[in-house]
């Protein structure tokens, strides 16, 4: 049985990781702020990004390596 791994760019994780931080920054924030919905738009936002770059990825080769 072969065992392959998706092979991603360093864009990928730069969004994923951008992400992360707006999350983590909005945990600290009051309920009522506005910037949480802003930052939540923001994440969203990068989490399309991520998807395009990942799926650019396995419809350009299939993405996987053995």
């Amino acid at each position: 049985m072969n065992t392959y791994k998706l092979v991603l760019p360093d864009e990928y994780y730069e969004y994923m990781r951008e992400a992360g931080k707006l999350l983590d920054e909005n945990f600290n924030l009051p309920l009522t702020d506005p910037k949480r919905k802003e930052n939540l738009l923001k994440v969203e936002q990068l989490h399309a990004k991520a998807l395009a770059v990942k799926e650019s990825v396995l419809n350009k080769d299939g993405g996987a390596k053995q």
